[in-house]
């Protein structure tokens, strides 16, 4: 029984992330159509490598179109693979990807408000400049609070950007 549980849990961690990685990355295909206009909107128009900050504002601008919703669905799907232990296996699930996401999204939309809380943690920092790289080159450093999936893809870049500060 307990083993289920960690199996579910763990389980749910990982597949969110490998699911959160491929979403990512195709939505960097341009053949994937309003899922690619939705993502370029955020890192060609909004947030470029020179203006990470966009417009220096203390607040994320979201792009009109929302990403989060292929997320979802991908976790929706997932979650189901851990029914066959019952359904509130899949609920759990279901449940933790959510969350995952969810902290994943929140993190990633204070790397680019300037003078975020966060800011005062070195592996913020750390975090923002590894995804500062991801906006350099766009093929690298998909995750933002973990990167195994990109190691394991090799799509994993060790060099730090540095965030551009005000003129």
């Amino acid at each position: 029984m307990l083993i289920s549980w960690v199996y579910t849990l763990l389980g749910a961690f990982a597949l969110g992330e490998l699911a959160g990685y491929l979403v990512h990355r195709r939505l960097h295909d341009r053949n994937s159509g309003a899922m690619y206009w939705a993502h370029h909107e955020h890192h060609n128009v909004l947030y470029p490598p020179n203006r990470f900050y966009g417009d220096g504002s203390s607040r994320y601008r979201h792009p009109r179109r929302s990403q989060a919703k292929y997320y979802l669905i991908s976790a929706a799907v997932l979650s189901m693979t851990f029914m066959p232990f019952g359904l509130l296996h899949g609920a759990a699930a279901f449940y933790v990807m959510s969350v995952w996401l969810w902290l994943n999204a929140y993190v990633h939309d204070s790397f680019h408000v300037r003078g975020h809380w966060l800011e005062r943690f070195a592996r913020f920092r750390k975090l923002r400049s590894m995804h500062l790289t991801h906006h350099v080159d766009q093929r690298m450093n998909n995750g933002i609070l973990t990167f195994w999936v990109d190691r394991i893809f090799k799509t994993y870049d060790i060099r730090r950007v540095t965030v551009p500060q005000d003129p």
